[in-house]
């Protein structure tokens, strides 16, 4: 699929399957505008530049895909009746590098062995989110609140937890304590 406009689209429940949605150039890629991917499942998809604009996106999964530069607008939790269902997105060995995320309600998400260096966090619920394996370096996390959020096993090098609104019961790993504490300018004395 390329330069594709997808409007008011229902991929609920759908599985996709190595499929393309971009081009050779980046002015191939496709827009998904008002679109329903909830309970989807992209395997082995490039939605690499995509813009997701207004998507409902409710348990949806990635898995071994490339979402590099894309735009994502999406909505992964549930209100019904005033009733707020924890949802969330899932991603598994997934290129999220320099995507855009900012702003969204991603609490209890999770990312299993991706790539969000330089990925732009900003601003998004992380709450009880997990990291585990992912590479972190370079991502945005200006006030993103982080509140029992998992890092531990992450890569963090190049990554500034103190631009992060909340850290309240982070978890991290023995081998990142140092880095850590370091950043937020803590010692520890033997």
């Amino acid at each position: 699929f390329h330069d594709c406009q997808f409007i008011g689209c229902s991929f609920r429940d759908a599985k996709l399957q190595s499929c393309r949605f971009s081009g050779e150039e980046e002015t191939q890629r496709c827009t998904w505008s008002r679109c329903d991917l909830s309970n989807a499942v992209l395997l082995k998809c490039d939605v690499s530049h995509n813009v997701f604009g207004d998507c409902l996106g409710f348990m949806l999964r990635l898995e071994d895909c490339d979402a590099g530069e894309a735009q994502l607008k999406l909505d992964v939790q549930r209100q019904i009746n005033h009733r707020h269902i924890m949802g969330g997105f899932s991603c598994v060995r997934t290129k999220l590098q320099d995507a855009d995320l900012n702003g969204l309600n991603l609490e209890s998400s999770t990312f299993e062995f991706c790539d969000l260096r330089g990925a732009n966090l900003a601003g998004c619920n992380l709450s009880s989110a997990s990291f585990a394996g992912s590479n972190l370096n370079g991502t945005r996390l200006t006030r993103a609140v982080l509140t029992g959020a998992s890092i531990a096993h992450a890569q963090i090098d190049e990554l500034d937890l103190t631009e992060a609104l909340t850290t309240d019961d982070l978890t991290i790993s023995r081998d990142q304590q140092e880095k850590v504490l370091a950043q937020f300018r803590i010692r520890v004395l033997n």
